[in-house]
């Protein structure tokens, strides 16, 4: 009776996805999460489950769901920020275990492809020039000028 149970444990058993992504610092906001399917032998899967989050005081897990057959997502975070990321299976029966997950960290950083942009500054009339470095939607002054 004892290896019935075992048995049924191991064909119900809802796979948990494996984030094969580890590097500590991502160039900008633009992150790609990417994951190894459950292992075989599991539940099929219907969709999978992003979480993530900024490693802040009282900051609450965020979500998106994606198809099962897709094994990576993009999200669009903000620059120079913590965040942490899991994702989760979901097959017929229920979803896996968020505490089996393995957490992702690691923190965006601000961009590296310089651009010259000419503006007037809205409070006098004399144009400046404005540098910045950007990375998506990201970007940082750099340096100013009056022209």
């Amino acid at each position: 009776m004892k290896e019935n149970n075992v048995l049924n444990h191991i064909l119900l058993k809802i796979g948990v996805p494996d984030i094969v992504n580890s590097t500590k610092a991502v160039p900008g906001g633009t992150v790609v999460v990417a994951w190894d399917p459950p292992f075989e032998g599991s539940c099929p899967v219907i969709m999978y489950t992003v979480y993530y989050r900024k490693v802040a005081k009282n900051s609450k897990w965020q979500s998106v769901t994606v198809k099962g057959k897709t094994n990576s997502y993009t999200l669009q975070l903000k620059c120079r920020e913590e965040y942490e990321v899991a994702v989760t299976s979901m097959s017929g029966y229920k979803e896996s275990a968020f505490n089996e997950s393995k957490i992702w960290n690691f923190k965006t950083q601000g961009g590296d492809v310089a651009y010259d942009k000419s503006c007037t500054d809205t409070y006098r009339t004399w144009p400046r020039h404005f540098w910045f470095k950007f990375s998506g939607r990201c970007a940082q002054l750099v340096n100013y000028m009056k022209v």
